[in-house]
């Protein structure tokens, strides 16, 4: 099974809530609205993250951002001067389809 996020902020908040076991769910890319180019400008998107989403595991937060971030998971439209997708229909896409948080718990 492939899973995709739609979101950083949503998807490492549905991770540090327990709603998603990244260890158990094979997150494979994320698709994030953010638009950094440096580490400076993640270090800015983190330290606001960490007090509107992160709040329940902001250490935990940072260091699965990181882990992503290493791993080169996150894709950035926005860097390419393209729309990131609406998360309207859900901030996770699992094998292929956009779908809200409980049809993965």
């Amino acid at each position: 099974m492939e899973i995709v996020g739609l979101s950083v902020s949503c998807c490492i908040r549905d991770i540090i809530i327990g709603m998603v076991n990244d260890k158990k769910h094979n997150i494979t890319k994320i698709v994030a609205g953010t638009k950094c180019s440096t580490p400076e400008d993640w270090n800015e998107v983190a330290a606001y993250y960490s007090r509107k989403y992160w709040k329940a595991d902001p250490v935990r937060a940072g260091r699965i951002l990181r882990k992503w971030l290493k791993a080169g998971i996150i894709d950035q439209p926005r860097v390419r001067g393209a729309e990131p997708p609406n998360i309207a229909d859900g901030h996770w896409v699992i094998d292929g389809v956009q779908t809200h948080l409980s049809t993965i718990i």
